[in-house]
């Protein structure tokens, strides 16, 4: 398995989103959270953005969003399709249970893909 790099800093995360949304779940809202670091594989890109430099597009991020190289060697294409079944495909499969669910009772379910940023 891969090493990341010593003393990388990894900015961009998203530390308060359940307390930013937390109201959602008093109003009764289903709400369904990653609790995966994007910095292990971002659910929000496309199993076909894999091989991207990018994090603004890539899968699994190979630097910081500061441009700094997170990994001391390349990831394998194993730690790669291990990150995808372990944490990307279960996280998609619950939105995919969640919203045919919705859907036996509801004529129109909406799903809202919610972030937070916080600048200084």
């Amino acid at each position: 398995m891969n090493t990341k790099n010593e003393g990388v800093i990894l900015p961009n995360m998203d530390w308060y989103i359940p307390l930013v949304y937390d109201f959602l779940k008093e109003m009764n809202i289903t709400v369904i959270e990653n609790h995966m670091p994007r910095y292990v594989i971002d659910p929000n890109r496309s199993l076909e953005d894999n091989h991207d430099t990018s994090y603004k597009t890539n899968l699994i991020y190979h630097q910081t969003t500061l441009g700094y190289p997170m990994y001391q060697k390349e990831l394998l294409e194993d730690e790669i399709n291990e990150r995808i079944e372990l944490f990307y495909k279960p996280y998609h499969q619950a939105i995919k249970d969640a919203l045919n669910e919705k859907k036996k009772y509801f004529s129109k379910v909406y799903l809202i893909d919610l972030h937070f940023k916080f600048w200084c």
